[in-house]
């Protein structure tokens, strides 16, 4: 058991406290085993090659924007405060993908973010009132 009295063979761990008191206690199977649970995420991936309203069913956006530019639309960053979306250009064309905020929002201080590299590949972020660029 862990710190609290929770046994630590349950898939799931209700706190940081529970996760230390198990590794504290842990053979090196329940180690590979948490670490295997830990590092395991899927996350939704999508391709897109038209403009796109993003909405929380999106988080990597991979754009072909063979025949034409592509814009995606930031969600109200006031209703998706800590949102993360990674945007990456997956074709060779020189047509552009193009991230536009919305609600008079802005992206590192600009109405629109836009690039045309095949590869290159931006991660917004949302404060809660505006989108960041890491």
């Amino acid at each position: 058991t862990d710190m609290l009295g929770t046994p630590c063979g349950y898939p799931h761990l209700a706190n940081l406290q529970t996760v230390s008191g198990c590794l504290s206690a842990a053979t090196s199977s329940n180690i590979t085993t948490l670490q295997t649970t830990v590092i395991n995420l899927a996350t939704a991936v999508a391709t897109l090659s038209s403009n796109t309203t993003l909405d929380t069913s999106h988080h990597v956006i991979l754009v072909d924007a063979t025949s034409a530019e592509v814009t995606l639309t930031l969600p109200n960053a006031t209703t998706t405060s800590a949102r993360q979306y990674m945007i990456k250009k997956k074709d060779s064309s020189s047509n552009a993908v193009v991230v536009s905020a919305s609600n008079s929002q802005t992206i590192d201080g600009q109405a629109s973010t836009s690039f045309n590299t095949q590869y290159e590949a931006i991660m917004v972020v949302s404060d809660g009132s505006n989108w960041f660029i890491f």
